[in-house]
This record gives structure tokens, C-alpha cells and sequence, in this order.
């Protein structure tokens, strides 16, 4: 799991810097749970699926709130 981590922030930082590949890689690893947290909060899934297709990549702030506090420290500084 760590060593999972560690790949997931070297994804992050390189899709903050425009990198489409790491970019698609985070979301095939992150759309399912990110989509089913958004729908535990908005409790519809149009809504749901709206806010995740959004062109702003908000759940990145969604997928940093499913992580553990420790994780959180490793993966997103």
C-alpha cells in the first residue's frame, strides 16, 4: 500500500504539471470511488456524475478525502 501511495503522488505532481498520461492513469484508478463518494454526498446520480466530468479535476480534492491521514501526508502534501 505505501509503495501505492508513493506512485500516486508522483502521478499527482506530474498531472499538475500537464502530463495527460499520469492524468488518465489517476483517474482509471480513482473514477469508481471517486464517483461513489460524490454520490454518498450529493445523493443523485446525475449530480454526482456531473461534478466528477467537470473540466475542473475536483476529485482530486474528493480522492484526498477517501485517503487515510497518513496517506493524505504521502500522497498530497
Amino acid at each position: 500500500m505505501i509503495l501505492r501511495a508513493v506512485e500516486d503522488a508522483d502521478l499527482i505532481r506530474k498531472a499538475r504539471r500537464g502530463d495527460v498520461e499520469a492524468y488518465n492513469l489517476l483517474i482509471s484508478r480513482w473514477e469508481r470511488r471517486v464517483y461513489n463518494y460524490l454520490l454518498r454526498i450529493v445523493a443523485n446520480r446525475e449530480d454526482a456524475l456531473d461534478l466528477f466530468s467537470s473540466p475542473n479535476p475536483r476529485w482530486l480534492s474528493a480522492a484526498r478525502c477517501t485517503l487515510s491521514a497518513d496517506q493524505r501526508e504521502t500522497v498530497i502534501p
